[in-house]
């Protein structure tokens, strides 16, 4: 680290003073430490004066390392009154040890650390303050290219420096954690500053610009500093704007300020002033765009301005970072462009898609989305635009990275019906040629061109108007069944996910149609459903359990003449293949279609199961009912918590009303659980994993706290559109909770057994808020 920097200096010295307590206890014992040093200010003097700092460094940084509070407390008095001595400011520079920056990291992670450190903050603050802008400082340097990322003494001289930007971190990640806390006030003390300096960090550093414009969860990671700066930017925007009556004034009226101190300190810059220039106007322009917020356009914020003059640089500038940039926040601030800016983007935007560069084809694309998003504002040009859309698809196909983009462009021009035309004519049938090998000369030799035709063909069918072409039915379909039920061909997991995927978004949406076409050969395509899950189940191929899951339930719905006669095919396909493999991955989709078939022909599947013998010893019925493992209910989809929900309520209902039980045949063993007893009966089972259903599915919906439920709650597919998809429609749009808690009002001997013998207390008092009959336990 450069300890000669003098701000940074005096921020360290002003930090490491910022443990003292202030309190009364503190204060006497600081003025008695006080009064104990000016005993040996003289022994002080001399040491200091002539850089003997080693001989304190090694008694004093010990104490700062302590778990003792008391010690940190009496190191960091005698620090700052050591630093605060006016002879030691003159003759030789005094220079901090560089080992006190890892002390300040330390410092910073306990104040984000335990309750315990949080009097620390009060008193922190405006050294906090003081350092965040020394940092900010320093940082500039960086950003101009006129200094390097300093190093401290623990960082190997031939290693990548990273404790600055770790402390730049850590500063701003105290700061974001204030924003919602008591402390949220203080900040607004010297707000001009504090956003002066979070704009000044979102800038790119070190040749970043060549990375800048990947997806947002890669730019997360490669960005850390920009991504928490400009979060804590839009959490100060949020209170600010909610919480106060002039709120969105005094918060732009900051920006404002901001903006125009940022551009003339540009304009001052001597050295490296063009890449100063372009960084900083990107870092604005991001930070106003990630922001999202134009309140009485041009009243507390001239956003038009900006935009218009930005525009017109943008003609004249020839930095793609910029432009770039500037095309997203057009995109994003669309609604208030004028017309002529407008066009100017729109042309700029084509030229980017007509372009072989691949930089600028992110935020292009990104921008088109947004505007596409205004009917007003863009499809006056959307028909001159038609023929570059499909050209840009066409070129981009086999760009990975940027496929996002390219499904959100095929989603609008799907949804427009002045497009529908070009969409059926021209773009289906280049991709179903993709499927059936017909590939064009620049996806030549590119194994994954069938698996994005598959994912482009899934968003036409997701997003299409109705009644959709027969063409993407038919040769869409059939090139996928060849795909997957080709024995020759690579076993490809991505390939076989995008297949499946694909049937089953036809299905969901087409299903009346699928039901009555033929393919070329005048088979029948619901000839190929049953053989397709079948092949999936049998051979073993490499697709995950849930994608067959969701296939095989899906075509059960909407399809069930289709597939009922195939159902003890299926349920033995599912046996054979969980003897094989029992890894949740396989089992979550295998169990889900036998329980949900179980639901189907409660009376057939039980007779047939309890026929046939389990490889335990068994039967099959007790096999598969001992292979779901309570656990994995936290671990499983909103998908398969609807599916588990109407599945168990209906097996349950039919057991009970069944004049001969199989189910209480069965003996369950709980070895994974911690329940006791450990033992209990096939329909009590069923009876236990609904109510981890409903209780993790409320436990989600309330945002409980994790403690309160003996199971680890998680749902990162929760949100998966094509979960959102088929939940939509009928039986599987129900509301998990009053479903299965209606159904619990009605108590039996089982369901209260349960409750009893298996249930921990606080899982019974949940249940009972719900609205779900339970015995009479206390509700302390």
């Amino acid at each position: 680290m450069a300890t000669e920097n003098k701000a940074l200096y005096d921020a360290v010295t002003c930090v490491l003073s910022c443990a003292l307590q202030a309190d009364s206890e503190i204060q006497r014992l600081a003025e008695e430490r006080k009064k104990a040093l000016e005993m040996v200010d003289g022994e002080l003097n001399i040491p200091l004066i002539y850089g003997f700092w080693g001989l304190i460094d090694h008694r004093i940084y010990p104490m700062l390392k302590s778990e003792n509070e008391e010690h940190v407390y009496n190191a960091v008095f005698f620090l700052k009154h050591c630093m605060n001595f006016d002879e030691y400011k003159t003759g030789i520079p005094f220079k901090t040890s560089p080992e006190y920056f890892e002390i300040l990291l330390t410092i910073f992670q306990k104040i984000l650390g335990p309750t315990k450190h949080c009097h620390i903050i009060t008193n922190s603050l405006p050294a906090i303050g003081q350092l965040m802008t020394s940092c900010c400082d320093q940082f500039k340097e960086i950003v101009k290219q006129t200094s390097r990322i300093p190093k401290d003494s623990s960082e190997d001289m031939d290693e990548e420096s990273t404790n600055f930007i770790d402390l730049i971190n850590l500063i701003i990640g105290l700061i974001k954690n204030m924003v919602f806390s008591m402390y949220f006030d203080l900040l607004l003390e010297d707000l001009d500053n504090l956003v002066y300096c979070l704009f000044i960090f979102m800038c790119c550093y070190d040749e970043m610009e060549e990375e800048l414009f990947l997806e947002d969860s890669e730019k997360t990671k490669i960005f850390p500093i920009r991504s928490n700066a400009s979060e804590i930017l839009t959490h100060i925007r949020f209170r600010v704007t909610r919480g106060r009556r002039r709120g969105p004034e005094i918060f732009y009226k900051s920006i404002h300020n901001v903006f125009h101190k940022l551009m003339e300190e540009v304009q001052l810059v001597n050295t490296n002033r063009q890449l100063y220039h372009a960084r900083v106007t990107e870092s604005l322009m991001f930070g106003l765009g990630y922001m999202n917020y134009s309140p009485q356009i041009d009243v507390v914020f001239p956003h038009r301005f900006y935009l218009d003059n930005w525009t017109a640089h943008m003609q004249q500038e020839s930095n793609s970072t910029v432009n770039g940039r500037l095309l997203w926040l057009g995109g994003i601030f669309s609604h208030v462009l004028s017309p002529n800016t407008l066009s100017i983007h729109l042309k700029a935007i084509i030229q980017n898609l007509r372009g072989e560069s691949r930089y600028l084809y992110v935020p292009s694309t990104e921008a088109l989305r947004n505007h596409m998003r205004q009917e007003e504002c863009s499809f006056a040009y959307i028909h001159s635009m038609q023929e570059t859309l499909i050209t840009t698809i066409y070129t981009h196909l086999s760009n990975v990275s940027i496929m996002k983009e390219v499904s959100f462009i095929l989603g609008n021009i799907s949804m427009k019906e002045s497009l529908q035309e070009a969409l059926h004519l021209t773009m289906i049938p280049f991709l179903c040629k993709i499927l059936h090998g017909d590939m064009p000369e620049q996806l030549q030799g590119r194994k994954d061109a069938p698996e994005r035709a598959l994912e482009l063909l899934t968003t036409i069918a997701t997003y299409t108007t109705q009644p959709n072409s027969e063409a993407l039915i038919i040769q869409g379909f059939s090139g996928a069944a060849n795909l997957m039920l080709d024995t020759e061909q690579e076993d490809d997991s991505n390939l076989n996910e995008a297949a499946a995927n694909f049937i089953t978004t036809l299905i969901v949406k087409m299903g009346s149609q699928v039901n009555y076409l033929r393919n070329s050969k005048n088979v029948p395509l619901t000839e190929y459903i049953p053989k397709i899950i079948l092949e999936c189940i049998d051979s073993m191929k490499n697709i995950s359990g849930l994608q067959v899951g969701k296939l095989c339930i899906v075509s059960i719905v909407t399809l069930p003449d289709v597939m009922e006669p195939h159902f003890e095919s299926i349920l033995k396909s599912v046996l054979s293949a969980i003897q094989v493999d029992n890894s949740f991955e396989k089992i979550r989709g295998l169990w889900l279609i036998f329980i949900y078939i179980f639901m189907c022909r409660p009376v057939n599947t039980t007779n047939f199961l309890s026929s046939i013998p389990g490889p335990d010893g068994g039967s099959a019925l007790n096999f598969l009912i001992n292979m779901w493992q309570p656990e994995y209910v936290s671990l499983i989809t909103k998908f398969e918590r609807t599916v588990l929900s109407m599945a168990l309520v209906q097996v349950i209902t039919f057991s009970l009303e069944a004049t001969e039980d199989k189910l209480m045949e069965i003996e369950v063993h709980l070895s994974a659980v911690n329940r006791n007893p450990s033992t209990m009966s096939g329909l009590e089972y069923l009876y236990l994993l609904l109510i981890f259903v409903v209780l993790m599915e409320h436990a989600l919906n309330e945002d409980i706290a994790e403690h309160c439920f003996d199971l680890v709650v998680e749902d990162e597919d929760g949100r998966n559109e094509e979960d959102n998809m088929i939940l939509n429609y009928s039986p599987l749009n129900i509301d998990i909770v009053a479903f299965v808690t209606q159904f619990l009002k009605h108590e039996n001997v089982y369901y209260l057994n349960v409750c009893r013998n298996y249930l921990y207390h606080e899982e019974i008092i949940r249940l009972s808020n719900m609205g779900c009959t339970v015995p009479q336990v206390s509700m302390e």
